[in-house]
């Protein structure tokens, strides 16, 4: 049975503001005792406070406190009149991108609950919380963690849960302050939310105002209308569409997806503490405990994980992640946390624990089949997978070390031209097995290529022939041996796109102090090019 959670934060923004508030003063600040901090934190509270956020010429209540709105303040009235009722209120301007930025990383932080969690609004959570609800102790039990830990850390919640979002969504907001009546029984939606007022279906404001007056104050009123008659009742199409498929999603009838934010990883696991974790000296052996549990699950499906990610829920609503990657599908505990010690050790990890974290998640985002040689058997082939295996290893530390991206390799390309037959890949699982296209490629071929080719003189006994002696780099050279020519001819899917490419006769030769080089000529004396221009040569490469 799908249950879907909403969660509703009437005060965000403000509660937002307040809260970083007190921590920077509570940093500038010198120790105080802990009655001190109590009373100067109830005084803060009690106070009225408001944000505002200029529309056109007038400054408006973007956000209050529940003590701004207990006095009878209302969002969206004007600043001016806001003060000439209340003198003593504060303000601040708002931050709607803040807000915004703010909770997304809220929705990180309640991955704590389940993988599958997505914004809902401006002040507002969705969880698909299907099959999560006994790891809580029930679904009353869920509600109540949550809104404990929502207190803790600063923001006043109020959730609901039912079988769909529209329904979850319209108890967390308009229920009864009871949490058990804002749970909805499994198959029984019609009769949880049809108390509620028409507000609750998240309809417009015009669209609420007409229903209002039209006698249809609550979603039970709806339940017995025709559709037809229903949807006529509304000046125009588009309203009373909407009214109906706003019904049909809180009711079940109309499919609404739930889109998480993060995409949940099949390889998950995480671990929470009694006190919050501030050290990050306790970090590694935090990671090894969740890779050791995480190993098991990655054995079972034949897979190793390629990307990790560690996350840190932290006390103040907070989340700090940690993503690195291995050049080849990896379980082994200690080389993870070899690596999660060397990139921790970096001054630039960016893993703030802030005032503290108490959950913490590990997961293998992505994965690969991974390669389990048997030693017995294996043979030949099972030391070359060690080495291999050895150098992922090796690759791995070095971009803990010196950063991803770093380490890179040459990849043989799919071009028989030279200077495009090769390119330079960070080394990855993409590019770490293509080593057997490599090799089939080196034979007689330069340890060192040009980078791009350089024009030398040449002198040759006939003119389609191997050069006697070339100047390269103002330096003649006397030939000794010769061998070639080898014919490169264009690529003539190139050539259909409008890129010229002449035949190259390359020839491997050796001067008389025993140096060898590569080096071709571009073009032909005869045939349809040799009314255009003389043939060059270049130096392409060094033998050793």
């Amino acid at each position: 049975m799908r249950r879907i959670i909403s969660i509703w934060l009437p005060r965000f923004p403000a509660e937002r503001f307040l809260n970083l508030k007190k921590r920077r003063q509570a940093e500038a600040r010198q120790p105080c005792s802990p009655s001190q901090r109590q009373v100067e934190a109830q005084r803060q509270v009690e106070a009225p406070f408001a944000l505002t956020l200029q529309e056109g010429g007038t400054q408006r209540l973007y956000a209050l406190n529940e003590t701004a709105a207990a006095l009878g303040l209302a969002r969206f009235m004007p600043l001016a009149d806001a003060r000439a009722r209340l003198p003593a209120l504060a303000h601040e301007p708002a931050d709607p991108a803040g807000d915004s930025a703010a909770l997304h990383r809220l929705a990180a932080w309640c991955l704590r609950y389940s993988p599958f969690v997505s914004v809902d609004g401006e002040d507002g959570l969705l969880i698909d919380a299907s099959g999560c609800a006994h790891l809580f102790g029930g679904e009353e039990a869920m509600l109540a963690r949550i809104e404990k830990d929502f207190a803790k850390a600063g923001f006043t919640a109020r959730t609901g849960m039912a079988e769909t979002p529209g329904a979850a969504h319209a108890l967390a907001r308009f229920g009864t302050r009871e949490r058990t009546r804002r749970i909805a029984p499994p198959g029984r939606l019609r009769e949880s939310l049809e108390p509620l007022p028409v507000e609750a279906l998240r309809l417009d404001e015009k669209t609420v105002l007409l229903l209002r007056r039209l006698g249809l104050e609550r979603i039970g009123a709806l339940y017995a209308l025709p559709r037809r008659a229903l949807a006529r009742r509304f000046r125009s199409k588009a309203a009373g569409e909407a009214v109906l498929l706003r019904l049909d999603q809180a009711l079940g009838h109309e499919g609404e997806a739930v889109s998480p934010l993060h995409p949940a990883p099949a390889f998950r696991v995480s671990a929470g503490f009694a006190e919050p974790v501030t050290e990050e000296d306790f970090l590694p052996e935090i990671f090894r405990r969740l890779a050791e549990d995480l190993k098991p699950l990655l054995e079972r499906e034949g897979e190793g994980g390629t990307r990790w990610c560690l996350r840190a829920l932290r006390l103040d609503g907070g989340a700090a992640s940690f993503t690195f990657r291995t050049a080849a599908p990896v379980r082994d505990a200690e080389h993870l946390v070899r690596l999660f010690r060397e990139r921790l050790g970096q001054p630039d990890h960016g893993f703030d624990l802030g005032p503290g974290a108490e959950h913490f998640i590990l997961s293998a985002e992505e994965t690969a089949p991974f390669d389990a040689a048997q030693r017995a058997f294996a043979g030949r082939d099972h030391e070359k997978g060690e080495e291999t295996a050895r150098l992922a290893a090796l690759a791995d530390r070095l971009a803990a070390r010196f950063g991803e991206g770093r380490v890179k390799r040459q990849e043989a390309c799919p071009s028989h031209i030279p200077e495009r037959a090769a390119a330079v890949k960070v080394f990855s699982q993409e590019t770490r097995g293509r080593g057997a296209a490599w090799q089939a490629r080196r034979a007689n071929r330069p340890v060192r290529l040009l980078t791009r080719p350089e024009p030398i003189e040449v002198m040759a006994e006939v003119p389609d022939g191997p050069p006697l002696r070339f100047r390269f780099r103002k330096a003649m050279h006397q030939v000794a041996r010769a061998e070639g020519p080898e014919r490169i001819a264009p690529e003539w899917w190139r050539l259909e796109s409008g890129v010229f490419e002449e035949i190259r006769d390359y020839y491997r030769i050796e001067d008389a102090s025993g140096r060898r080089y590569w080096v071709f000529r571009a073009g032909l004396y005869e045939g349809p090019q040799a009314g255009e221009r003389v043939p060059s040569w270049f130096m392409h490469g060094f033998f050793a």
